[in-house]
């Protein structure tokens, strides 16, 4: 027998089938999806066997045999296999690239292994006698424990040595075992669960998605208003799929969400739930990897790497706030989680669903044309209304004089909120305390000297940051170009809006939840904890307080900015802005108690301004789509790009300018179907040192599609061999900036 082996190893000429002998003690083991060791040129590397064969075209003498597998199990099975094959030829990878994605990072370098606990316990055929008086205390001790105890932790609370327990263990009286032990994220999280009777609205959509489920799958689009139980619908359908045997997969858009989302799916299903994503230990990663690949948990639930979850036998995949941008992976390989999903549940003959209260345009779009089947819930589940919602128009609080950051409106209304023992939510989309600084007299901003942008100040660190590259330098007091004293802080984050809130009401406990509090390792936890115990009245937060939060006792959210992205140069700017808005409205009043929520603002007028207000997504999808269809813009349009960067610019301009000759002279056959073609500099021209230039093509959806983008892939391929130059392609880019 043969292997033909995918090497780890990403580069594109050796992106194709190895083929090597497998020994005779390895005939049995080495099945397709077992990761191996076999020689490669003149040192030894790790691979992936991708298929078995019994012939071979290559002579004896030049096949190597594999030295050893590395796994006693294959860790890639046989859907996912094929995934990998998708995805290489869908995202042009290299094969290795989409299998990596598949496994744990740290698996593969042997970083991490299964944890083993040391457990004592008493030996019961052994005599006693002769055991000196603390030996015998310490056997007592044990027996306190139900005569079994982990050895570090027992030594530890009964002060007794680890020699003494040695010396028990050689005597016989004792019997020391090392067992497996799972690592565990969110043991912080818990309670009980209460059973729901769903409303009618909500039984039909479970209905539907369980028919599907079990009859050959379909795809839907979930539309609910906020708070109308779109999650227990999801468990509903993924209960239903347990209960045949099925699997099931649960994205939710990222880590911040998780924490509520885990605590929840635990409440229902308990230990058949695995976590997976990027913010958990190496440890815990790989447990809940294995516990989802040998069959110990049947419910993945995580960010956008969960859509790789080793589950076998899927039933249902659920996409929760499938509008996030944040399902699309922006390195290499740029794959997007619904794509991958969607492949998933075809393969699988399963349900997948697609959840919002703000369908992205272009999905609600396609679901207006059949593409997905359209479920909606339009009231809130239990029974409560929406909250009610002030617009304040923030250019007349200037004229008023007030020049806080604090509307009259928003603070009357948070100081009842605090008064009657509530919860409020105060959401602005900008971490840091200033967003830039600027001389006064020269009009000088301090920059960047990596990336082409403003550095934000952060008051904690008394540093100014870079959000593009992370660099950090001291703030300035006087002009570095004129010596001027007149330094000036601009603008407004979430540290500031802190800062005004203490000063307003020093009283109050405030949690702060952004990237500068949440990065560290179970934060976000830790402040969805402390604020559903109640343990602060005020949680100010970006975007990671906009959805899917659930606080009972929240009934006023404050929108400090709502047209903080309107005005980006984004053709998407005013459907994200009409998303965040309504999301982060969604936070107030989800139980008994009425909500409010005030909408600060300089465009009250705007469309997607007031659609939020009124939480009316008909009202903003049918002017944004006739806007978008006079401007040829998405869903009626696809933007694609290829990006060149590198930190000498002469070399990425050059790049770039050899590549949009060959894509002008490849175009010619598909000019119909381009309504722009053009090469530039990137609006944002350097980002971490490097200069930034792109080709960019706009075209009609009109079947033509994939010819243009494999195209564009070839030359970006082409023009990657170039010295010192980075090459992207990018379909349907997040952003163009």
């Amino acid at each position: 027998m043969f292997a033909d082996v995918i090497v780890d190893i990403s580069h594109k000429e050796v992106d194709e089938l190895f083929q090597y002998s497998i020994p005779p003690e390895m005939s049995e083991r080495i099945v397709p999806g077992m990761r191996v060791f076999v020689p490669f040129g003149k040192r030894c590397v790790e691979g992936f066997v991708m298929r078995l064969s019994e012939k071979t075209d290559i002579e004896p003498e030049r096949i190597k045999p594999i030295e050893r597998a590395l796994d006693r199990y294959p860790v890639i099975n046989a859907e996912m296999l094929e995934l990998a094959r998708y995805m290489q030829s869908k995202y042009r990878c290299n094969t290795v690239d989409s299998l990596r994605l598949m496994l744990p990072a740290e698996m593969r370098t042997g970083k991490v292994q299964p944890k083993k606990t040391v457990l004592i316990r008493l030996n019961e055929d052994a005599d006693p006698t002769g055991l000196n008086e603390r030996q015998l205390e310490i056997v007592s001790f044990l027996a306190e424990y139900d005569g079994t105890a982990e050895k570090t932790r027992f030594c530890k609370e009964k002060n007794v040595s680890p020699a003494r327990v040695r010396t028990l263990v050689q005597k016989g009286v004792l019997i020391e075992e090392a067992v497996e032990e799972y690592r565990r994220p969110y043991r912080i999280l818990s309670g009980e669960g209460s059973s729901v009777v769903p409303t009618e609205e909500q039984k039909t959509a479970i209905e539907r998605i369980n028919a599907a489920a079990d009859n050959g799958g379909a795809e839907f689009l979930l539309k609910g208003v906020t708070g109308s139980g779109k999650t227990e619908v999801y468990m509903s359908v993924i209960s239903h799929a347990i209960e045949r045997n099925k699997t099931a997969v649960m994205l939710v858009p990222e880590i911040s969400l998780t924490p509520q989302m885990v605590q929840r799916f635990r409440r229902r299903f308990g230990d058949d739930v695995a976590v997976i994503h990027s913010g958990l230990s190496a440890g815990e990663r790989f447990d809940e990897w294995r516990k989802l690949r040998t069959g110990q948990a049947h419910i993945a639930l995580g960010a956008r790497s969960a859509v790789f979850s080793p589950l076998e036998n899927l039933g249902v995949l659920i996409v929760d706030e499938e509008h996030e941008n944040t399902y699309r992976s922006e390195t290499h390989p740029r794959y997007n989680a619904i794509e991958v999903a969607q492949w998933r549940a075809r393969y699988n003959r399963a349900a997948l669903v697609l959840g919002s209260a703000t369908p992205s345009v272009t999905h609600y779009y396609e679901a207006q044309k059949g593409r997905y089947q359209l479920l909606e819930l339009t009231k809130r589940a239990n029974e409560c209304g929406l909250p009610k919602v002030e617009v304040v128009d923030m250019r007349a609080e200037l004229v008023a004089g007030n020049r806080s950051m604090f509307s009259g409106t928003l603070y009357r209304r948070l100081k009842e909120c605090l008064d009657e023992g509530n919860q409020a939510i105060l959401f602005l989309n900008r971490r840091g305390y200033s967003t830039f600084v600027m001389c006064r007299k020269c009009s000088y901003v301090v920059k960047c000297p990596n990336c082409d942008v403003a550095m934000n100040y952060h008051i904690g660190r008394d540093r100014l940051v870079c959000h593009y590259c992370g660099h950090e330098s001291p703030t300035v007091s006087v002009c570095p170009e004129c010596g001027s004293p007149y330094i000036k802080y601009f603008g407004a984050g979430t540290q500031k809006i802190e800062e005004e809130v203490r000063r307003f009401f020093p009283e109050a406990r405030i949690l702060r939840m952004d990237y500068d509090t949440t990065s560290t390792k179970d934060a976000s936890a830790r402040i969805f904890k402390d604020f559903s115990d109640g343990k602060a009245q005020i949680l100010i937060g970006t975007q990671m307080v906009a959805k899917g939060l659930d606080f009972p006792n929240v009934t006023l959210v404050g929108v400090m900015a709502a047209d903080s992205l309107l005005h980006m140069p984004d053709f998407a700017a005013a459907e994200r802005t009409f998303q965040l808005v309504t999301q982060v409205a969604g936070r107030a009043g989800r139980d008994a108690k009425q909500g409010h929520v005030v909408v600060q603002t300089y465009s009250p007028d705007h469309y997607a301004v007031l659609a939020a207000t009124h939480q009316n997504y008909e009202e903003f999808y049918a002017e944004e789509l006739s806007r978008r269809q006079a401007g040829a813009f998405p869903p009626f349009t696809v933007f694609m790009r290829i990006l060149f960067s590198s930190a000498n610019e002469s070399a990425a301009a050059d790049a770039c300018g050899s590549a949009f000759t060959t894509v002008e002279k490849l175009l010619e056959d598909h000019k119909e179907s381009i309504i722009l073609l053009t090469s530039m500099p990137s609006p944002i021209q350097r980002i971490k040192g490097k200069f930034r230039y792109e080709i960019v093509v706009k075209a009609l959806k009109d079947g033509k599609t994939d010819e243009i983008a494999d195209i564009l892939y070839d030359v970006a391929q082409a023009h990657a061999a170039v010295e010192n130059v980075n090459v992207s392609t990018e379909i349907e880019p997040l952003t163009l900036i």
